[in-house]
């Protein structure tokens, strides 16, 4: 199999303001439906604690008098955090074709990247714990550009994550072959190191049902 040109060869990001045109016409998919409540309240629990700490040191501390408009300000910062987080978790999104995986993200500001299977480096897939209790996962895709160039992609399906990183896998072993075939083993390295991915994802799986 030869490394065939993509759509997009490499990472690369397009943005936009709220309500333009997108750049890319991909018809992309939704992340999880338990997604943007998990980010929700992802975003509202840090104010919330913050919120009834202030209400716990204002009540048991005599020297210490917080004004209600602080206190209301912080709730309302709460509340504004939990809704941003619902709809900007709304808004995201992933497409997979036979080469690529895209991603779109941003609510106010959109942002479409496009990463190409052939420089993936390294796969990692991971579950917070309000991800495990909705099976849902985090997988982050490493490339040779460095942290800049990196992707993560939140609020998949445990099992979607799986076969995406399955697919990846198979993508490089075939160009693996190919190029051995041709006497340019240059993606060995690649196919190792998702070699091991795989490894630790199935001691991890298995850690996981004992």
């Amino acid at each position: 199999m030869s490394n065939p040109q993509s759509t997009i060869p490499n990472v690369e990001q397009s943005s936009s303001k709220f309500g333009e045109e997108s750049t890319l016409a991909i018809n992309f998919q939704s992340l999880s439906r338990h997604y943007p409540k998990v980010h929700a309240f992802s975003s509202f629990i840090g104010w919330a604690i913050i919120l009834v700490i202030m209400l716990v040191v204002d009540t048991l501390v005599d020297k210490v008098n917080i004004p209600y408009f602080v206190l209301l300000g912080i709730a309302l910062l709460a509340l504004l955090s939990g809704l941003m987080g619902y709809f900007s978790a709304k808004a995201c999104g992933y497409f997979q074709d036979e080469f690529d995986i895209y991603f779109k993200q941003g609510l106010w500001w959109r942002k479409q990247t496009a990463l190409n299977f052939s420089r993936i480096q390294h796969i990692d897939i991971s579950h917070g714990p309000l991800e495990r209790r909705y099976q849902m996962a985090t997988i982050k895709f490493f490339t040779a550009g460095g942290a800049m160039s990196d992707l993560k992609i939140s609020g998949l399906p445990s099992e979607r994550a799986e076969t995406l990183r399955q697919d990846i896998l198979r993508y490089a072993k075939e160009n693996y072959e190919q190029e051995v075939q041709s006497g340019t083993a240059e993606s060995v390295e690649v196919a190792n190191t998702l070699n091991s991915s795989e490894e630790v994802a199935n001691d991890e799986t298995r850690k996981s049902d004992d």
